[in-house]
């Protein structure tokens, strides 16, 4: 793997890809998640919120912000609060805070 000289990133701080179009729609995916995966956190700065919640205040679907919640959580970056709230579907989810923030 190489290095950038600019950074500690690999292939300059983006995904790499071949030049197939799966491969650069796969890398194009991966580099929209980091930049949702940064928009959550801002919002989670603001205030905790569900999944389904943030999504609606970042005008995104729900299934492109709660897999970026479960990353999040792995990353260690965020948490569970301990609190509940309804989403669209009537069930529970989790409310979540950004640790030390």
């Amino acid at each position: 793997m190489t290095l950038d000289l600019f950074t500690d990133a690999p292939y300059g701080g983006h995904p790499g890809y071949q030049r197939t179009k799966t491969s650069i729609e796969a890398a194009r995916r991966m580099t929209r998640a980091e930049t949702l995966r940064e928009k959550v956190l801002e919002a989670l700065k603001e205030r905790p919120m569900t999944p389904d919640e943030c999504a609606e205040v970042l005008g995104e679907k729900w299934w492109t912000i709660r897999p970026r919640f479960t990353e999040l959580k792995d990353m260690q970056k965020i948490r569970e609060t301990g609190s509940v709230r309804a989403n669209e579907s009537g069930r529970n989810a989790a409310v979540c805070e950004v640790v030390n923030g």
